[in-house]
């Protein structure tokens, strides 16, 4: 991959506030949601929440029809509020509960808080079925009011929704019931999840995970064995908790008339059924660049053709005497200088995470594992949890994912001047942008490389990160469409069974460039999104695609670019990806862009492995 020089680099005398840039990974603080779970502002807050929902003007409405701007701009706006309170609440709750899993306190103030803002989703579902059932003149003059400008978009996605939705009094049921059950087989996964001890030092999940990025094939080999042991005696539990909510999937899609397992992703997405469907095509023929990455990654591991390239190795560094290592604080300078070539605003706005502690990257017990960005609340503001390297050491892989996770937390916090309804992006246009953001941070990587070994290791990476990204993710979401299809068609699927669905499309995909052990049988348990947000994990590699079309247009116009990328970040979900893309010249439901993203994948595969015949590395 050619990463031509950068335009209009800052000084470090032009980025202000690098002395608030903490040197070691850092605890985000939550005192602008509350003091303490034991504040009692709140049971305040959710008795004020419970009862202003139920006290809501629209439970007694039975017909939007002949309703007055102002009024139903009233109504908007009461929701909004409403919303912004009950966002308040979730988002502590759950921040409190994602540091402290550990902690019973925290556990019963999660459920506590998702159990009271049940009327709040009640009061929310209901307008949604009263709009959505309204005739399509009125809804057409009520949607050209001012007073409805603010909302616009919202109000047009919903009318979209209309056929799946039900009658206004059964919307609220179902969404105070289905709220409940979501909630606990949620809450059961993640209590599973956290409370996983590995081997005898009974590490942490995110802990042991770390060893499987070990230099040494045993450490990683045992660090696997020792995860697949720790999950074996909850996969029954685990399973039935999936088979569970596969199931009310499957009673909700058939009550909506929904027609596919995915259509509610797709709806949420903005992307059409089709445009997924070429995505999948695309990624499928071009397996031979995960096939032939995998071969370079055996052979720089210095494993020779009677080795088995093993599902352990596939993480394991590259080069690890030339791959860069970096603090904490030397990421997040990285980082926000990369984000501030972007536009002052978007570097202030990432700098302003780590001034005002709205990050929590400590590597430690009780922590869920992996990474996100939150939303938080309007008056609070994002947050952002990973765990960065091990002992406030980190390599490329961290830096990229602080980059990846500070991307979405950026895209939130300039979209607040959003209505709520209005303030995600469509989930695969957020992933683009934090896909994107990383790419802008690794192209700061590759530019400070000393050496052909190091930017081996670095290409080596990103081209790691690719195959997750793309590649892995695609045929997750092949585990997954087995998952629904299966749970359809067969009933209760037993551990047995989901470990044959999991690993199917995974080794068709390999082709025998990867092999899986046994061990790895119940290792879909590890994968949230199935739990946590069904239909999701093809939008990584859909954002990918978005996301490589943005580095082109900023590496090849950028000129205006800080501006129009300032745009879409402000923009929030006011609009549709495809329109929000359209001043970047980008197509998300053009197939040539993904053969376009896919192209460019093989490009940087094609450096690497030339990069390896002419370093003095193992011949390939």
């Amino acid at each position: 991959m050619v990463m031509p020089d950068i335009v209009d680099p800052p000084h470090a005398s032009d980025v202000p506030g690098r002395k608030a840039l903490p040197d070691a990974p850092p605890r985000w603080s939550l005192a602008t949601f509350f003091a303490s779970p034991a504040d009692p502002a709140v049971e305040a807050g959710l008795a004020q929440v419970r009862e202003d929902a139920l006290a809501d003007p629209l439970l007694a409405v039975e017909d939007l029809a002949g309703t007055d701007a102002e009024s139903f701009g009233s109504h908007l706006a009461r929701l909004d509020a409403l919303q912004a309170r009950e966002a308040r609440l979730s988002a502590y709750a759950y921040l409190q509960y994602a540091v402290d899993t550990d902690s019973e306190t925290a556990a019963v103030l999660r459920r506590r808080v998702e159990e009271g803002l049940l009327p709040a989703r009640r009061a929310r579902s209901r307008l949604a079925a009263l709009w959505a059932r309204l005739d399509p003149a009125e809804a057409r003059r009520l949607m050209a009011s001012a007073e409805a400008a603010p909302w616009r978009h919202f109000l047009a996605r919903t009318r979209r929704k209309r056929r799946f939705l039900l009658p206004p009094r059964e919307e609220e049921l179902w969404a105070e019931s289905q709220g409940f059950i979501q909630e606990r087989w949620t809450s059961l996964y993640d209590t599973l999840i956290s409370g996983l001890r590995v081997g005898p030092e009974k590490l942490s999940l995110s802990m042991a995970m770390q060893r499987l990025r070990h230099q040494r094939r045993g450490e990683r080999q045992a660090a696997t064995l020792a995860i697949s042991q720790a999950l074996e005696p909850h996969l029954p539990l685990f399973a039935h908790t999936l088979n569970s909510l596969l199931g009310a999937r499957e009673l909700e899609d058939s009550l909506r008339g929904r027609p596919h397992w995915l259509s509610q992703r797709l709806q949420e997405n903005e992307i059409g059924h089709d445009a997924v469907a070429a995505l999948l095509r695309a990624v499928d023929d071009r397996r031979d660049v995960l096939r032939r990455f995998h071969d370079l990654k055996r052979r720089l591991l210095g494993l020779d053709r009677l080795t088995r390239f093993m599902d352990y190795d596939r993480f394991a560094p590259v080069l690890p005497a030339a791959s860069p290592a970096y603090t904490f604080g030397e990421a997040a300078r990285l980082v926000v200088d990369a984000f501030s070539r972007l536009g002052r605003e978007v570097g202030a706005a990432a700098r302003e995470f780590f001034a005002k502690q709205w990050i929590d990257a400590e590597p430690r017990p009780g922590k869920l594992p992996g990474a996100f960005a939150h939303p938080g609340s309007p008056e609070a503001h994002p947050r952002v949890l990973l765990h960065y390297g091990g002992n406030g050491v980190g390599g490329p892989r961290d830096v990229l994912l602080l980059a990846h996770e500070l991307g979405h937390g950026v895209h939130m916090h300039l979209s607040r001047h959003q209505t709520l309804a209005q303030q995600e992006a469509a989930p695969v246009l957020a992933e683009a942008v934090a896909v994107f953001a990383e790419l802008v941070v690794f192209r700061e990587l590759l530019a400070r490389a000393r050496s052909p070994q190091e930017r081996l290791a670095l290409l080596c990476q990103k081209l790691e990160d690719s195959a997750l990204t793309t590649f892995r993710q695609v045929t997750l979401h092949q585990v997954e469409a087995s998952f629904h299809t299966a749970r359809r068609e067969e009933g209760e699927l037993s551990p047995a069974r989901l470990a044959q669905l999991w690993r199917a499309p995974q080794e068709a995909t390999a082709g025998g460039s990867l092999c899986f052990g046994p061990h790895y049988d119940g290792w879909w348990v590890l994968i949230m999104h199935f739990v946590h947000l069904p239909g999701y994990v093809h939008g990584y590699a859909l954002a990918e695609q978005i996301a490589l079309a943005l580095l082109d247009r900023f590496e090849r116009k950028p000129r205006g670019f800080s501006g129009r990328f300032r745009e879409l970040l402000a923009a929030g979900g006011s609009a549709s990806p495809r329109s929000l893309l359209a001043p970047f010249d980008i197509d998300p439901e053009d197939p040539a862009l993904f053969d376009a993203g896919l192209s460019r994948i093989d490009a940087c595969l094609r450096e690497a492995e030339s990069t390896a015949e002419t370093s003095g590395l193992p011949r390939l």
